[in-house]
């Protein structure tokens, strides 16, 4: 169970959301550090997630990517992505997650990735999600197994 009192939701990212993908991305930096490649310094700022999401938009629009966040009441706490969709006979598509340092290990990724992985499942028919993880990373090898 994660932090108690607290309500989450899980929803598509909107145009709305680029501030709290920037404060997620600034909060984070040292916690996801490990995880992710150097990002350019522009990367944290205003307009380089506003170009991102306009992006991310259009490619939901057309069943091509989907990029999910778990919010709390203030704030974005997860991002749960789904890439490289591909129709036709292969039907696959990847994932990618992380989660802000406040709420690791706390079962909010496993929770939020099993209901992207219903949808991916159940409303676009796909009949494999492939997701990569470091060999290092014990918390994010136990939200896959």
């Amino acid at each position: 169970m994660f932090v108690p009192n607290v309500v989450l939701e899980l929803r598509l990212l909107e145009y709305d959301d680029a501030d709290a993908i920037l404060q997620y991305y600034r909060r984070n930096i040292e916690h996801l550090r490990p995880w992710i490649p150097s990002l350019p310094l522009e990367f944290y700022t205003l307009q380089y997630q506003q170009r991102r999401l306009e992006a991310y938009v259009k490619l939901a629009a057309a069943s091509e990517e989907f990029r999910f966040g778990v919010f709390d009441e203030l704030r974005l706490v997860a991002s749960i992505n789904l890439t490289a969709i591909e129709y036709a006979a292969f039907q696959n598509g990847r994932l990618g997650y992380s989660v802000d340092g406040e709420y690791q290990g706390q079962g909010l990724a496993t929770e939020y990735i099993g209901n992207v992985c219903d949808f991916c499942f159940q409303s676009l028919n796909l009949h494999r999600i492939e997701a990569n993880v470091m060999p290092r990373n014990a918390g994010s090898k136990r939200v896959l197994e």
